[in-house]
Protein backbone atom coordinates (compact mmCIF):
# COMPACT_ATOMS: atom_id res chain seq x y z
CA UNK A 1 0.00 0.00 0.00
CA UNK A 2 2.64 2.35 0.79
CA UNK A 3 4.64 1.27 -2.26
CA UNK A 4 1.51 2.23 -4.35
CA UNK A 5 1.49 5.89 -2.98
CA UNK A 6 5.21 6.44 -3.09
CA UNK A 7 4.56 5.58 -7.07
CA UNK A 8 1.24 8.03 -7.50
CA UNK A 9 3.27 10.78 -6.01
CA UNK A 10 6.40 10.22 -7.81
CA UNK A 11 4.08 10.07 -11.35
CA UNK A 12 2.36 13.81 -9.70
CA UNK A 13 5.84 15.38 -9.18
CA UNK A 14 7.02 14.22 -12.42
CA UNK A 15 3.50 15.19 -14.44
CA UNK A 16 3.94 18.42 -12.71
CA UNK A 17 7.47 19.63 -13.56
CA UNK A 18 6.79 18.80 -17.31
CA UNK A 19 3.93 21.13 -16.98
CA UNK A 20 3.42 25.06 -18.46
CA UNK A 21 2.53 26.62 -21.36
CA UNK A 22 5.30 27.31 -23.97
CA UNK A 23 6.90 30.42 -24.79
CA UNK A 24 5.50 32.66 -27.64
CA UNK A 25 7.73 32.58 -30.36
CA UNK A 26 8.94 36.29 -30.43
CA UNK A 27 7.43 38.95 -33.22
CA UNK A 28 9.09 39.77 -36.66
CA UNK A 29 10.52 42.80 -36.54
CA UNK A 30 8.80 45.43 -38.60
CA UNK A 31 10.05 45.67 -42.45
CA UNK A 32 12.35 48.83 -43.02
CA UNK A 33 10.46 51.08 -45.39
CA UNK A 34 12.69 52.88 -48.05
CA UNK A 35 12.09 56.78 -47.87
CA UNK A 36 11.58 58.18 -51.44
CA UNK A 37 14.04 59.96 -54.02
CA UNK A 38 14.39 63.20 -52.99
CA UNK A 39 13.02 65.57 -55.96
CA UNK A 40 15.34 67.98 -57.78
CA UNK A 41 15.73 71.39 -55.67
CA UNK A 42 14.32 73.25 -58.78
CA UNK A 43 11.61 70.29 -59.55
CA UNK A 44 8.22 72.28 -60.39
CA UNK A 45 6.23 72.04 -57.23
CA UNK A 46 3.19 71.79 -59.67
CA UNK A 47 1.66 72.58 -63.00
CA UNK A 48 4.11 74.77 -65.22
CA UNK A 49 2.44 78.05 -66.67
CA UNK A 50 3.53 79.10 -69.92
CA UNK A 51 2.31 82.38 -71.61
CA UNK A 52 3.29 82.64 -75.48
CA UNK A 53 2.92 85.82 -77.67
CA UNK A 54 4.40 86.76 -81.13
CA UNK A 55 5.61 89.87 -82.12
CA UNK A 56 5.61 91.60 -85.49
CA UNK A 57 7.61 94.33 -87.12
CA UNK A 58 6.23 96.39 -89.81
CA UNK A 59 8.68 98.84 -91.16
CA UNK A 60 9.67 100.62 -87.43
CA UNK A 61 6.32 99.57 -85.90
CA UNK A 62 6.56 96.73 -83.58
CA UNK A 63 3.59 94.95 -82.06
CA UNK A 64 1.99 91.77 -80.33
CA UNK A 65 -0.31 90.48 -82.89
CA UNK A 66 -3.50 88.27 -81.92
CA UNK A 67 -4.10 84.34 -83.44
CA UNK A 68 -5.58 84.12 -86.65
CA UNK A 69 -4.46 87.92 -87.36
CA UNK A 70 -3.39 88.89 -91.48
CA UNK A 71 0.77 89.54 -92.20
CA UNK A 72 2.31 90.49 -95.27
CA UNK A 73 5.63 88.93 -96.82
CA UNK A 74 8.34 90.99 -96.06
CA UNK A 75 7.20 91.40 -92.20
CA UNK A 76 9.01 90.47 -89.54
CA UNK A 77 8.04 88.29 -86.35
CA UNK A 78 9.53 87.43 -82.83
CA UNK A 79 8.01 84.87 -80.35
CA UNK A 80 8.43 85.98 -76.40
CA UNK A 81 7.38 83.14 -74.19
CA UNK A 82 7.59 83.00 -70.38
CA UNK A 83 7.86 80.36 -68.09
CA UNK A 84 6.59 80.53 -64.54
CA UNK A 85 8.57 77.29 -63.50
CA UNK A 86 11.59 75.51 -65.22
CA UNK A 87 10.52 73.82 -68.02
CA UNK A 88 11.82 72.10 -71.39
CA UNK A 89 11.20 74.10 -74.08
CA UNK A 90 10.67 73.16 -78.11
CA UNK A 91 9.39 75.57 -80.79
CA UNK A 92 8.22 73.99 -84.22
CA UNK A 93 6.61 75.86 -87.00
CA UNK A 94 4.85 74.69 -90.01
CA UNK A 95 5.10 77.14 -93.33
CA UNK A 96 2.14 77.87 -95.57
CA UNK A 97 4.24 76.35 -98.26
CA UNK A 98 4.24 72.73 -96.60
CA UNK A 99 7.76 72.42 -95.02
CA UNK A 100 8.60 72.72 -91.19
CA UNK A 101 11.56 73.85 -89.10
CA UNK A 102 12.55 73.28 -85.32
CA UNK A 103 12.83 76.87 -84.15
CA UNK A 104 13.83 76.24 -80.78
CA UNK A 105 16.41 74.40 -79.41
CA UNK A 106 18.68 74.72 -81.90
CA UNK A 107 22.63 73.12 -81.50
CA UNK A 108 23.78 73.44 -78.15
CA UNK A 109 21.00 75.77 -76.74
CA UNK A 110 19.68 74.77 -72.84
CA UNK A 111 16.47 74.23 -73.02
CA UNK A 112 15.60 73.75 -69.53
CA UNK A 113 14.60 77.32 -69.09
CA UNK A 114 12.23 79.66 -66.68
CA UNK A 115 11.63 83.18 -67.05
CA UNK A 116 11.28 84.92 -70.14
CA UNK A 117 12.79 83.66 -73.56
CA UNK A 118 12.66 85.42 -76.60
CA UNK A 119 13.20 83.38 -80.09
CA UNK A 120 15.32 84.48 -81.67
CA UNK A 121 17.29 85.77 -79.14
CA UNK A 122 18.73 88.66 -81.62
CA UNK A 123 16.98 90.03 -84.85
CA UNK A 124 13.77 88.47 -86.44
CA UNK A 125 11.74 86.35 -88.57
CA UNK A 126 11.20 87.51 -91.87
CA UNK A 127 8.29 85.93 -93.97
CA UNK A 128 9.01 84.92 -97.53
CA UNK A 129 6.77 84.98 -100.43
CA UNK A 130 4.80 81.77 -99.47
CA UNK A 131 1.62 83.34 -98.31
CA UNK A 132 -1.10 80.89 -96.94
CA UNK A 133 -1.78 79.57 -93.17
CA UNK A 134 1.37 79.70 -90.81
CA UNK A 135 1.31 77.57 -87.65
CA UNK A 136 3.81 77.73 -84.76
CA UNK A 137 3.73 75.03 -81.95
CA UNK A 138 5.62 75.61 -78.78
CA UNK A 139 5.98 72.60 -76.42
CA UNK A 140 6.26 72.62 -72.88
CA UNK A 141 7.26 69.15 -70.71
CA UNK A 142 8.20 69.22 -66.99
CA UNK A 143 10.64 66.19 -68.03
CA UNK A 144 12.98 65.78 -71.24
CA UNK A 145 10.24 65.51 -74.41
CA UNK A 146 12.30 62.20 -74.88
CA UNK A 147 11.02 60.71 -71.51
CA UNK A 148 7.66 62.33 -71.69
CA UNK A 149 6.12 61.96 -74.85
CA UNK A 150 8.03 59.55 -78.01
CA UNK A 151 5.70 60.64 -80.60
CA UNK A 152 5.73 64.37 -80.21
CA UNK A 153 9.68 63.95 -79.58
CA UNK A 154 9.66 62.06 -83.21
CA UNK A 155 7.75 64.48 -84.92
CA UNK A 156 10.42 67.29 -83.98
CA UNK A 157 13.31 64.15 -85.27
CA UNK A 158 11.90 64.27 -88.30
CA UNK A 159 11.44 68.33 -88.77
CA UNK A 160 14.98 68.20 -87.72
CA UNK A 161 16.28 65.95 -90.76
CA UNK A 162 13.83 66.97 -93.82
CA UNK A 163 14.82 70.84 -93.03
CA UNK A 164 18.45 69.60 -93.25
CA UNK A 165 17.71 68.05 -96.40
CA UNK A 166 15.68 71.35 -97.60
CA UNK A 167 18.61 73.53 -96.78
CA UNK A 168 21.16 71.84 -99.50
CA UNK A 169 19.11 73.06 -102.42
CA UNK A 170 17.51 71.93 -105.17
CA UNK A 171 19.36 70.35 -108.21
CA UNK A 172 19.27 73.51 -111.12
CA UNK A 173 17.57 72.50 -114.35
CA UNK A 174 19.64 71.45 -117.61
CA UNK A 175 18.58 72.29 -120.99
CA UNK A 176 19.26 70.71 -123.99
CA UNK A 177 22.64 71.97 -125.75
CA UNK A 178 21.91 73.56 -129.09
CA UNK A 179 23.54 71.87 -132.37
CA UNK A 180 26.51 73.23 -134.01
CA UNK A 181 26.53 73.56 -138.00
CA UNK A 182 29.28 74.83 -140.36
CA UNK A 183 29.58 78.40 -141.96
CA UNK A 184 30.71 79.10 -145.64
CA UNK A 185 33.76 80.40 -143.91
CA UNK A 186 34.38 77.50 -142.46
CA UNK A 187 33.61 78.40 -139.31
CA UNK A 188 30.72 76.89 -136.58
CA UNK A 189 28.08 78.80 -135.38
CA UNK A 190 25.40 77.71 -132.48
CA UNK A 191 21.09 77.46 -133.50
CA UNK A 192 18.87 76.32 -131.50
CA UNK A 193 17.24 72.91 -132.68
CA UNK A 194 13.56 73.53 -134.91
CA UNK A 195 11.06 71.38 -135.60
CA UNK A 196 10.68 69.66 -138.41
CA UNK A 197 7.05 69.74 -138.41
CA UNK A 198 5.90 72.79 -140.75
CA UNK A 199 2.35 72.75 -139.92
CA UNK A 200 2.46 75.22 -136.91
CA UNK A 201 1.09 73.66 -133.24
CA UNK A 202 -1.66 74.62 -131.37
CA UNK A 203 -0.47 75.18 -127.90
CA UNK A 204 -2.03 72.30 -125.48
CA UNK A 205 -4.33 73.74 -123.01
CA UNK A 206 -3.49 73.01 -119.46
CA UNK A 207 -6.47 71.24 -117.69
CA UNK A 208 -7.97 73.62 -114.85
CA UNK A 209 -6.66 73.15 -111.40
CA UNK A 210 -9.88 72.42 -108.98
CA UNK A 211 -9.95 75.24 -106.30
CA UNK A 212 -8.58 74.89 -103.09
CA UNK A 213 -10.87 75.50 -100.23
CA UNK A 214 -9.62 77.75 -97.38
CA UNK A 215 -8.12 75.86 -94.62
CA UNK A 216 -10.22 75.42 -91.49
CA UNK A 217 -8.31 77.54 -88.19
CA UNK A 218 -10.01 74.58 -86.25
CA UNK A 219 -8.43 71.51 -88.28
CA UNK A 220 -5.87 73.01 -90.35
CA UNK A 221 -3.99 70.68 -92.79
CA UNK A 222 -0.44 70.99 -90.95
CA UNK A 223 -2.10 70.10 -87.82
CA UNK A 224 -3.25 66.68 -88.90
CA UNK A 225 0.28 66.34 -90.51
CA UNK A 226 2.61 67.42 -88.01
CA UNK A 227 1.12 64.58 -85.69
CA UNK A 228 0.73 67.56 -82.83
CA UNK A 229 -1.94 67.88 -81.03
CA UNK A 230 -2.40 71.16 -78.66
CA UNK A 231 -2.48 69.47 -74.71
CA UNK A 232 -3.27 71.13 -71.32
CA UNK A 233 -5.26 73.91 -69.88
CA UNK A 234 -5.17 77.04 -72.53
CA UNK A 235 -6.90 80.27 -72.70
CA UNK A 236 -6.21 83.58 -74.66
CA UNK A 237 -5.85 86.46 -72.84
CA UNK A 238 -7.81 89.11 -72.09
CA UNK A 239 -6.11 91.82 -74.19
CA UNK A 240 -6.36 89.08 -77.11
CA UNK A 241 -2.62 89.26 -77.72
CA UNK A 242 -1.55 85.63 -75.97
CA UNK A 243 -2.09 82.30 -75.49
CA UNK A 244 -1.73 81.16 -71.69
CA UNK A 245 -1.40 77.55 -70.81
CA UNK A 246 -0.85 75.60 -68.13
CA UNK A 247 0.90 72.03 -68.34
CA UNK A 248 -1.63 68.71 -68.05
CA UNK A 249 -1.31 66.10 -65.35
CA UNK A 250 1.74 64.23 -67.65
CA UNK A 251 3.75 67.59 -66.98
CA UNK A 252 2.79 68.65 -70.78
CA UNK A 253 1.81 71.81 -72.72
CA UNK A 254 1.42 72.13 -76.17
CA UNK A 255 0.14 75.22 -77.79
CA UNK A 256 -0.36 76.49 -81.17
CA UNK A 257 -0.52 79.67 -82.50
CA UNK A 258 -1.65 80.69 -86.20
CA UNK A 259 -1.41 83.57 -88.42
CA UNK A 260 -2.25 84.23 -92.13
CA UNK A 261 0.58 85.25 -94.17
CA UNK A 262 -0.73 87.11 -97.64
Amino acid sequence: MIRRVLILVVLGCCSCGGGGTAPEPAAPAPARQLAPAPAPADAPAGPVKLSFRVHAKDGESVRAIAPGETLRSGDKIALSLDLEQKAHLYVVQFFADGTAAVLFPQGDDENRLSGVTRIPARGWFQLDANTGEENVYVVASVRPLQEAEQTVMKTLNDVRVSGAAQSKGATPKTSEPPIATTTKSGGSESKPIKSKSKTPTKPRKRPKKPRKRPSSHKNPPTLLASGIATRGLQRVSDEGDSIEATTDSAGIAIVRFHFQHR
